[in-house]
């Protein structure tokens, strides 16, 4: 299996381990996140571009962001995510967690712990189920 990577002039300089332990990395613009890992246009284009199999998001911006798989479906590319709908309803990182919180879905400790939707139910347990298990697993 080869793995390719993002890489920004600020993590090639920080020898990030990142890149060592890969097979190959892309060298993308730096600063600001718009620029590189919230840029799902530019990850879409350098999946397409390297002819990868799947794309995993990790726990960044592009995680929370409906656009990507979408993109990456359209190419043929497996997105190892939550699926465009389900980031469509779910809406956020922090969205899917409270939503977890509210229907007794166990969660990793974060600044929002205890935060609940008033009134939710346990009827909707199953899409939050699926909207958010594993998204709490990469938080």
């Amino acid at each position: 299996m080869n793995l390719v990577v993002l890489a920004t002039p600020e993590d090639i300089e920080a020898n990030a381990e990142y890149i060592r332990l890969a097979s190959e990395f892309v060298r993308v613009p730096g600063g600001d996140v718009k620029n590189n890992y919230a840029n799902v246009e530019l990850i879409a284009n350098v999946a397409k571009r390297c002819q990868v199999d799947a794309v995993w998001p990790g726990c960044g911006l592009e995680a929370v962001s409906a656009r990507l798989p979408r993109l990456l479906h359209e190419s043929g590319i497996l997105y190892m995510g939550q699926t465009a709908e389900v980031l469509d309803n779910v809406g956020s990182k922090a969205g899917g967690l409270i939503a977890a919180q509210s229907l007794d879905v166990p969660t990793v400790p974060w600044s929002g712990s205890g935060l609940v939707i008033p009134g939710a139910s346990h009827s909707s347990r199953d899409l939050v189920d699926r909207a958010v298990t594993s998204r709490a697993l990469h938080v």
